[in-house]
């Protein structure tokens, strides 16, 4: 008998009684007649005589798209089933459990008010039944050679993993290559005895379920002594800090920055933030003094302080009136204050100026209009800028002070619709501030207009002072806390000693968790659980379609 007979038989039992010569007669009425418009003659020459005796290429052919073609229908057929019973489980609680008539229905309701719930047809149409029938068997192929054999299980196994493609299509398809290889391994080695099927789901299973035994292990060595990660440590917040930078558009870190593993980074090559990750720090930094520029350039800058700028430009010209003895005495004790910080000099003479000019208005009900105003904010802007050149921080911070105190007597005197135009400008402008800070300096860095984790900390911290290490400060110093948190450098040298330049005898001996930790990086950030389990099973689901196809 044909292999192209033998087919026949297995795929369409109803003809197994019948002759050869009446079984091709069947198939050939049954599909090929009016599908392909031939004679039986045509038929038995173009679709039987040539599978008889199928050329090597097209053996290899036939078997992996058959393969294909059979591990997707199947893994659709299965899904579609899986995904029915899910839907009529709470039917089938209410039918087994009789709810219904508890509920005061007739006896015997459960039974027959849930038609979907009666058994199903064994002869109705599948996926794969329609598919084989479109293809005139085409999914039911059985190779000619042991390479075939190969070809056709994996077919199954990569077909199943297109239609179910966890982790993408590309990963998914990939990862079934090496369970269909083993699985027919082991079925050859089994071929024809009553461990063959056993033997080819082992074989499918056997690869995710080593990965699943070895993770713990190589997770060890990737990460390192589990008391030396600072993720680990009690009350540690760093969760919150990667969080916090991701919400703000700081995506690209490694997972050992996420959970603070030196040995992870060392691993990763991430011993320093990545020329990206810079560029997304200061980029959400921007943000915050409303520019959405890619890197804080002196044109960005400009652009930012003149923009807002305007904005105090125009409430400035609606404000004017007689300041307030609280608003003035806000200004005085800044006066004071730094003229108690200063060891060296004294408070410069136009600030004191600009301070009792405010005094003398309050004492005697004198108004300053909005002209005036206007002149005392530019004053103060360009003697932050020449205190800041200068490092003169005491005057540059007595500056700023004066001028928080003048937004709060603008605020007061302007209309109401206009004071979240304000409010908004005073925080792009503090934001502004601590940009300005963070970019001066030497480095390629700053020369570049990026920021560093430690630049931009530095730079709030000397602006927002105790209320930074409070955890109390703006928004830029959430940002600034959670990035020297999580990508802060690691030193030159670590604690005992060894250089960071390791030598090839240690590189070879890291190689495998190198490998590993490339590898793992969506799953190292999770504790082991989290990463071993959801992790075997999308393997094992990946399997689907090789799995469904073993008889």
């Amino acid at each position: 008998m044909s292999e192209i007979i033998k087919k026949f038989r297995s795929q369409y039992p109803e003809y197994k009684d019948r002759s050869d010569e009446e079984l091709k007669r069947g198939i050939y009425e049954r599909f090929y007649r009016e599908q392909y418009d031939v004679t039986y003659e045509e038929f038995e020459d173009r679709f039987i005589k040539v599978q008889e005796t199928p050329t090597k290429a097209k053996d290899l052919r036939d078997s992996l798209g058959s393969g294909l073609l059979a591990g997707s229908s199947s893994t659709v057929d299965f899904g579609a089933a899986l995904s029915e019973k899910i839907m009529n489980l709470p039917l089938e609680i209410t039918q087994k459990l009789k709810l219904m008539e508890l509920l005061g229905a007739p006896e015997g309701t459960s039974e027959t008010a849930f038609p979907q719930l009666a058994p199903k047809d064994p002869n109705a149409q599948t996926v794969r039944g329609a598919v084989s029938d479109l293809t005139g068997g085409y999914t039911e192929y059985q190779p000619q050679s042991f390479e075939g054999e190969y070809l056709r299980t994996g077919g199954e196994f990569v077909g199943g993993a297109a239609v179910l493609p966890i982790g993408g299509p590309l990963k998914s398809m990939a990862s079934a290559v090496v369970p269909s290889i083993l699985s027919e391994t082991a079925g050859q080695l089994t071929q024809d005895t009553e461990y063959e099927d056993m033997a080819r789901i082992a074989g499918a299973l056997g690869l995710p379920v080593a990965q699943a035994i070895v993770n713990p292990a190589l997770r060890r060595m990737a990460l390192g002594d589990p008391k030396e990660i600072y993720g680990n440590l009690k009350g540690s917040n760093r969760k919150d800090a990667v969080s916090v930078l991701n919400e703000q558009g700081v995506t690209d870190i490694s997972a050992g920055q996420q959970v603070g593993s030196k040995n992870l980074m060392l691993l990763e090559g991430a011993e320093n933030p990545s020329l990206l990750a810079k560029q997304q720090l200061t980029q959400a930094a921007l943000r915050k003094a409303g520019s959405n520029a890619d890197n804080a350039s002196p044109e960005a800058l400009n652009a930012a302080r003149l923009r807002i700028g305007k904005v105090f430009n125009t409430v400035d010209g609606m404000a004017g009136g007689v300041p307030k003895a609280s608003e003035v005495n806000v200004m005085i004790r800044a006066v004071q204050k730094a003229s108690g910080d200063m060891s060296i000099g004294n408070i410069p003479k136009n600030l004191k100026d600009i301070v009792k000019g405010f005094r003398d208005a309050a004492e005697n009900g004198t108004a300053i209009n909005s002209k005036n105003i206007s002149k005392i904010r530019t004053d103060l802007n360009e003697s932050m800028m020449k205190y800041a050149k200068n490092n003169d921080m005491i005057s540059y911070d007595l500056a700023y002070d004066i001028k928080e105190a003048l937004d709060n007597i603008v605020l007061r005197q302007i209309p109401k619709q206009l004071r979240p135009s304000l409010d908004n400008a005073r925080n792009q402008y503090r934001a502004y501030l601590t940009l300005e800070k963070g970019i001066m300096g030497g480095g390629v860095d700053k020369a570049s207009g990026l920021l560093s984790p430690d630049a931009l900390a530095g730079a709030t911290r000397m602006r927002e002072g105790k209320s930074y290490v409070k955890g109390t400060g703006s928004d830029m110093a959430d940002l600034a806390r959670a990035s020297q948190e999580v990508l802060s450098p690691l030193p030159a040298v670590s604690a005992g000693g060894k250089r960071i330049d390791e030598n090839l005898f240690t590189f070879a001996k890291d190689i495998v968790p190198r490998i590993y930790a490339k590898n793992a990086q969506d799953t190292l950030p999770l504790n082991t659980l989290q990463a071993t389990f959801p992790s075997l099973f999308e393997r094992i689901a990946r399997q689907t379609g090789g799995l469904l196809n073993i008889d």
